[in-house]
């Protein structure tokens, strides 16, 4: 069950989680905040380690591999909207 519903669940959430983060961190750095850039993005390389790991050691899964490429899309419209909703690059200029 786990590898069949689940592992696709997390890596798929991972995914979305790290592409959002992603987008927080590069707004921080652009705005000259490079020790809150650097501290986000200690936590986004986590999160992407995590989620590659688990694509790594299914890569016979295909269900896998759709919900991390999957996460990946959804994940750089989170962060877009997230962004647009805290409004971070107009705060930070």
């Amino acid at each position: 069950m786990w590898e069949l519903i689940l592992l696709p669940i997390a890596v798929f959430a991972l995914k979305v989680l790290e592409l959002t983060v992603h987008t927080i961190r590069t707004i921080l750095a652009v705005s000259g905040m490079s020790p809150q850039a650097a501290a986000v993005g200690f936590v986004e390389a986590a999160i992407g380690v995590m989620a590659m790991g688990a694509v790594v050691t299914n890569l016979s899964n295909p269900v896998v591999i759709t919900a991390y490429a999957a996460g990946f899309a959804v994940g750089i419209v989170a962060g877009t909207r997230l962004e647009e909703w805290l409004a971070l690059g107009l705060r930070l200029r």
